[in-house]
């Protein structure tokens, strides 16, 4: 499984780097896969001075984008309430809530969110489900088998349809 490198791996790849072996011959010191250390030397780099990586800059680096990145935020439990009362009292569609609940501020909520949170009370014996609309019907996938459209007829068929 992928883990991210660590301080002292930064630290110890940065070290190998500057004795001038190649990311695959660093990928086989530290045990690594070689396209994890490319990764991180094209991520990395001080491309804006000499190319050359830096290990306590990769380290900023790396932290600062963990920091800004976007975690998954759950919402407030009085927002599933709304939702579940909306769904059950009014048989709101699940994008009518959504645009209800952020055209008065309460919250912005995805109407994929709210079906999520059905389909999760299904799981758990709810009865969410039947408060939709359409019942919750099952959902299925939309494409199955090779693709019909688009084929270039080949001259053995054109043959065969007398063309």
């Amino acid at each position: 499984m992928y883990s991210q490198l660590t301080q002292g791996e930064r630290y110890t790849l940065g070290a190998l780097r500057r004795q001038g072996l190649s990311g695959r011959a660093i990928a086989r010191i530290m045990d690594r896969a070689a396209s994890t250390i490319s990764r991180e030397l094209r991520r990395n780099a001080c491309h804006a001075t000499d190319g050359a990586y830096r290990p306590s800059k990769a380290q900023e680096r790396t932290s600062g984008r963990r920091r800004r990145s976007r975690r998954v935020k759950q919402h407030a439990p009085g927002v599933y309430e709304a939702i579940e009362d909306l769904l059950r009292s009014e048989q709101w569609s699940p994008e009518q809530i959504a645009n209800w609940l952020a055209g008065n501020g309460v919250a912005r909520v995805s109407h994929m969110t709210i079906y999520r949170h059905v389909r999760v009370d299904a799981q758990r014996g709810g009865v969410l489900r039947s408060c939709l609309r359409q019942g919750g019907k099952r959902r299925r996938k939309r494409t199955f088998g090779p693709e019909k459209r688009g084929r270039v007829m080949t001259q053995r068929f054109l043959h065969r349809s007398g063309r």
